[in-house]
């Protein structure tokens, strides 16, 4: 028998009981049913029109074999006869149905070939429970031919033990110390001969315990498992135990859990969240077993490959990657990076990859809200390398000079490879990924045979080694010679609404490096197209192109029209220098950079884009202006730069407090509150950002259910522009409840645009990192706007005073400190003046003068009295009129 052919049979067989035998732990986490097929093997030849399927089912209410209903015992165990084979490749279909409805489909193909010769052996009896972990297995056989059969070997719950193979096989055989594993196994002996494998299955119980002893056998679900549900079924088998001696104890819950004749025995517990221990103890009255499963009850996504198998070596070029997936969100399923889509009933899904490569890396990653599962897979390639040209058909005419060839080859990787040559040049450097773009390869007049030889190095591999391989191909490539010059966009006397333009076209019988676009060298593909970017100015702009063949030169002109309206479409790029100030779109959009935050190199790319590309709006807003994409290109400004956005002349200017700058998040797609400064007059907004993305003017009409008729809604609409303001629960503002400390820093760093600041380590010990306000806080410390209760304490939650706000305000407006004599004329209308706190009273008489805030009514300004959410937002919009020398 060929060798080769011996040992393809073997990984076959091997690949068959490992997917049967092992499903994967997904299977049983999900309460999934389970088909285990013990005999025969997948590919089997039989030489009867009949074949006996065995095996044992879990989990599982109904079973059918092609259709036809199936009967199995109280352990899962089933015989069914399938009749009517038809000759050649017949597939047989199982599909078991669990008590929820989950089902699973396993599929085998048998063969039927009356001239088969089947080897035939028969196996001494074993008992079906036993108290040894190892036994001796001995049996008969002999072949249809009379000889001896090729080898004889054993798999235990399909693990191949090796080391027990017997060849060239005839009469009796004696397999010893075969070892066991605690509770049922599935023990396969297998002989092959002339190409013919066939398989003879025993179940044998092994009770670690010792005769007569109590055991758990079968027990599910596994431990380690990991569920989604929050209810179990726990099932097994149990024996030599007394009626009641068997128990679940889960916490402080204990039942006695009854068993039927066969032993078998199913509980239902439910789950707490995280790890669960569950504890199962039988008795005979005089000894006591107890195993121990941990059951995790999570909502993380579950991944249950089915095929391929981990590091099998396949002998096609495309793969099939099928399985199914459990608590996944929709189009959170990623296969090399790739969404997949998956069938929302049972989870199954299906994933044809071309395999690039001998080794190829696998990865199923599968997301529910920010809890990820991933799953690696190794595939190895044994077939023939190839290689595909995709840039120039066989027998194409071109008018080049030389060309460039491009296309696909497998192997694609580097170190897969011994040579790449085209026409005895090594192009090996050229192989990127699994596709190569030549050397520029010279042409003669008339036909050219182009060579190309791929030669590959062994690969050793778990399963096997794959020799080294070679192939070549030939390309005929005829050649005119001649240049020629075609633009096919954009088309000569366009207008183009973008500050620079892509040209398009194709150059044929010039020289490989001759074309130059606006006096720039272009390069030029395979195929002789090209494409060059070049910068337009307003108005009329003509473009020279041009190209040569020895000492043939062609050229055209291309007259374009570059038009700066505002259009989605229209983009405009520009270098930057140091502090320069871009203008882009009519000045509808201006960044302003400060001097010190550029590098060399940098490039402003500005596009104005379509709005329904992106997410929605906010609920109550609505674009005002043109929504701009900024990005850099080189050296990113280091310091923050200023937008200015120019908003629609719709908006009437009593309600220009509403403006705002909206952002656009990619990175977590969703809009941003930036506020900013807005000028009524200019009818512009602006802010200061280091942010790239989208940008654009906003009306943001948001208000509350509790503030109709409210003297402070103005004020609070204007901070609610800025992004400072959100309310406390859902359509809620809660304007006249009390503020603490920490909400009005909150409301004042947001609205003055100020950056949140997270330090290494907390500058107060009652404000941790993990607090709410902490980096809103830190920014106000460190721009001095704020001082502890005491050296190392915020009071954060606590309500913040009149007069605590007032020196807050003042600080954060810089306004000027006054003279004792104007503080004592500011406080003598106030019959409780005498209440201010010494370390206010200057701050508090300045904020009273700039009318940040006034008396509290009868002739009082109440400096203890604690602050309402109102009276903050009209204290902080009052600020930011001041700051800012701006009109509401």
């Amino acid at each position: 028998m060929n060798i080769n052919k011996k040992l393809l049979a073997r990984v076959l067989l091997l690949a068959v009981l490992f997917t049967v035998v092992f499903p994967g732990p997904g299977s049983f986490a999900a309460n999934y049913p389970s088909i285990i097929i013990s005999s025969p093997a997948d590919n089997s030849i039989v030489n009867v029109n009949f074949v006996n399927i065995k095996g044992y089912v879990t989990d599982t209410s109904t079973l059918t074999i092609n259709g036809g209903g199936v009967t199995f015992n109280a352990s899962g165990f089933f015989s069914y006869i399938v009749p009517n084979l038809f000759e050649g490749s017949n597939t047989i279909r199982l599909t078991a149905t669990g008590p929820s409805g989950l089902k699973t489909t396993r599929t085998i193909t048998v063969v039927y070939h009356p001239d088969a010769v089947v080897p035939i052996f028969t196996v001494g009896t074993v008992n079906s429970e036993v108290y040894s972990e190892a036994i001796t297995i001995t049996g008969y056989v002999y072949s249809d031919l009379l000889g001896p059969i090729d080898f004889l070997n054993v798999s235990v719950n399909g693990i191949f033990r090796a080391e027990d193979e017997l060849t060239n096989v005839s009469g009796n055989f004696v397999f010893p110390n075969i070892r066991l594993s605690p509770g049922d196994n599935i023990i396969d002996i297998n002989a092959y001969d002339s190409g013919v494998l066939l398989t003879k299955t025993l179940h044998v119980r092994y009770n670690d315990q010792g005769e007569g002893k109590p055991n758990i056998y079968n027990l599910l679900p596994l431990s380690g498992t990991t569920v989604t549900t929050g209810t179990i079924n726990v099932t097994g088998t149990v024996g030599n135990t007394v009626t009641n001696g068997l128990k679940i104890i889960h916490g402080n819950n204990e039942w006695t859990v009854s068993f039927n004749n066969s032993g078998n025995f199913s509980k239902s517990v439910s789950l707490n969240s995280g790890l669960n221990t569950i504890k199962v103890q039988v008795t005979n009255g005089t000894d006591t077993v107890t195993k121990t499963l941990d059951i995790t009850y999570g909502s993380g996504p579950i991944i249950v490959v089915n095929s391929p198998l981990d590091r099998q070596m396949v002998y096609r070029d495309t793969i099939t990657v099928t399985g199914t997936v459990i608590n996944t969100e929709s189009n959170r399923l990623f296969i090399n990076g790739e969404t997949v889509s998956f069938n929302t009933t049972d989870g199954s899904f299906a994933k044809t990859l071309t395999l690039k490569r001998f080794y190829n890396f696998i990865e199923i990653r599968a997301y529910n809200g920010s809890l990820s599962t991933v799953k690696f897979l190794e595939v190895w390639y044994n077939g023939n390398p190839s290689i595909t040209v995709t840039s120039h058909a066989y027998g194409v005419t071109v008018d080049a000079a030389d060309i460039i060839l491009e296309g696909n080859i497998v192997p694609g990787d580097w170190w897969e490879i011994e040579s790449f040559t085209i026409n005895g040049t090594d192009n090996t450097s050229k192989i990127e990924d699994g596709k190569f773009r030549s050397f520029p390869v010279i042409l003669q007049p008339g036909e050219n045979l182009i060579n190309f030889t791929l030669a590959t190095m062994a690969q050793v591999t778990p399963n096997g080694n794959i020799p080294s391989k070679t192939v070549s191909k030939t390309l005929k490539i005829i050649c005119k010679g001649g240049p020629s010059l075609n633009i096919s966009s954009p088309i000569d006397g366009s207008t183009i609404y973008s500050n620079t333009v892509t040209i398009r076209g194709s150059l044929t019988g010039a020289d490989f490096d001759s074309l130059t676009v606006a006096g720039k060298s272009v390069p030029i593909s395979s195929n002789g197209s090209f494409e060059q970017t070049v910068s337009l100015k307003s108005g009329k702009n003509e473009i020279q192109l041009a190209a040569t063949y020895g000492a043939s030169t062609i050229t055209k002109t291309l007259t374009l029209y570059y038009n700066s309206v505002v259009k989605v479409g229209t983009k405009f790029v520009t270098e930057v220098k140091d502090g320069d100030e871009v203008k882009a779109f009519d000045s509808s959009v201006k960044i302003k950079l400060v001097k010190g935050s550029l590098g060399m190199n940098t490039t402003s790319v500005l596009t104005v884009e379509d709005p329904s590309d992106l997410d929605a709006l906010p609920k109550q807003s609505a674009l005002i202006g043109p929504l701009a994409r900024l990005r850099w290109e080189g050296h990113k400004p280091v310091k923050p730069y200023k937008i200015t956005l120019q908003y629609d002349n719709v908006v009437v200017e009593n309600q220009s407090h509403k403006v705002s700058v909206f952002y656009y998040d990619s990175g977590e797609d969703k809009w941003q509150v930036l506020g900013g400064v807005v000028d009524s007059k200019s009818r512009t907004i602006s802010i200061d950002t280091d942010k790239e993305g989208y940008f654009v003017a906003a009306m943001y009409f948001r208000t509350f259910d509790d503030l109709v008729s409210h003297w402070a809604l103005r004020d609070i609409e204007f901070l609610v522009a800025r992004g400072a303001v959100e309310g406390n629960t859902g359509n809620r503002f809660m304007p006249d409840n009390n503020i603490t400390r920490a909400e009005f820093v909150t409301f004042l760093v947001n609205a003055l645009g100020m950056q949140p600041y997270k330090p290494d380590r907390a500058s107060y010990s009652d404000v941790s990192d993990t607090h709410w306000g902490f980096k809103y806080i830190e920014a106000a410390l460190r721009a001095g706007l704020v001082s502890g209760v005491s050296h190392n304490q915020f009071a954060p939650d606590r309500y913040i005073t009149r007069e605590e706000a007032a020196v807050i305000l003042a600080r954060a407006g810089n306004l000027k400190t006054l003279k004792d004599q104007e503080v004592t004329k500011m406080f003598s209308s106030f019959s409780d003046a005498a209440l201010v706190s010494l370390w206010a009273k200057n701050e508090l008489a300045a904020a009273i003068k700039s009318k940040l805030l006034s008396g509290s009514g009868n002739g009082t300004i109440s400096p203890r009295k604690n602050t309402t959410r109102a009276q903050a937002a009209a204290m902080i919009a009052r600020l930011t009129e001041v700051v800012n020398k701006t009109k509401k």
